[in-house]
């Protein structure tokens, strides 16, 4: 009984891992996304990569980001 009980910890142990890492993985996909995003806007702006222009679109927009994520309200 007790090995039976054992199994089923250890395979939920498991599945747990496996969907943690998932999560991980599809968050780490997500931001890479957000970052050619905001590659191609800012670029589109005419911002080539590497110019003092181009550094303070992608701050401007990752500061946006984070004050829409932390629920203030933008002026």
């Amino acid at each position: 009984m007790a090995i039976v009980q054992f199994r089923k910890a250890v395979l939920l142990t498991r599945l747990v891992l496996a969907m943690a890492a998932a999560a991980t993985l599809a968050a780490c996909g997500a931001a890479q996304q957000v970052g050619v995003l905001d590659d191609q806007k800012c670029q589109a702006e005419g911002a080539q990569v590497g110019s003092k222009k181009y550094d303070r679109c992608r701050a401007a927009l990752d500061g946006e980001r984070k004050l829409a994520s932390s629920g203030a309200k933008q002026p």
